[in-house]
């Protein structure tokens, strides 16, 4: 599908893949069987054991994703998963660490970057920004590292921590979080590098907005 060629390629060619990263697969398809056979035969992440729990539909792992849903939402969400891969260097999923150790990188910035920029993308192709504040509570943000507490919230806070730091310290520096884990860094610390400021005064400076926002 040529349409479906150019979103793709327009999403790999917004976000700084490192230089010889594999080549991707993205399956888009509503064939649940032809989905797992296309992802058993292009990628290692059928040795994930969480595909022994469930099979992969609208995710993502090292350099390939797949989605049965809407291309100009899904496809940005699971590709920058695909780049979160490529720069955290943890092998052939980015979720291969215990997301409730403060030391790495929580749910809210995992899901909700992915959010962010899908949505981002989403302005840039329809010239319309969907995000909401539908179904958000006032939780605190460092609620959040994992899913335990809720399965979608970690996606709608992120996607406003994710705004919150793009406006206040720009689009790179939002990236760089990533890339210093990377690096090696714990989160805390590639937090704090990345922004020039502590993790803990984030969360404090994020919940005065949220609550104004709300």
């Amino acid at each position: 599908f040529p349409s479906h060629d150019r979103v793709v390629e327009d999403v790999f060619a917004s976000l700084p893949f490192p230089a010889g990263y594999p080549t991707a697969v993205f399956v888009v398809t509503r064939d649940r069987q032809f989905l797992e056979r296309s992802v058993r035969e292009f990628s290692d992440f059928y040795k994930s054991p969480q595909m022994e729990v469930r099979p992969c539909l609208n995710c993502a792992s090292l350099g390939w994703a797949n989605t049965s849903l809407g291309l100009t939402n899904v496809i940005p969400h699971e590709i920058f998963h695909v780049w979160q891969a490529s720069v955290y260097r943890k092998g052939y999923s980015h979720r291969d660490w215990d997301p409730s150790n403060p030391l790495n990188p929580p749910v809210w910035l995992d899901e909700g970057g992915a959010e962010f920029f899908m949505n981002v993308f989403y302005r840039k192709v329809d010239n319309y920004y969907p995000g909401s504040l539908v179904n958000l509570k006032p939780y605190h943000l460092e609620d959040y590292i994992t899913k335990n507490l809720d399965g979608n919230l970690p996606y709608s806070l992120g996607r406003l921590a994710g705004e919150y730091i793009v406006a206040s310290k720009g689009y790179e520096k939002f990236l760089s979080i990533y890339s210093n884990v990377g690096l090696g860094q714990d989160f805390p610390t590639a937090f704090e590098n990345a922004l020039g400021i502590p993790l803990e005064l984030f969360y404090e400076k994020f919940d005065k907005y949220l609550k104004k926002m709300l």
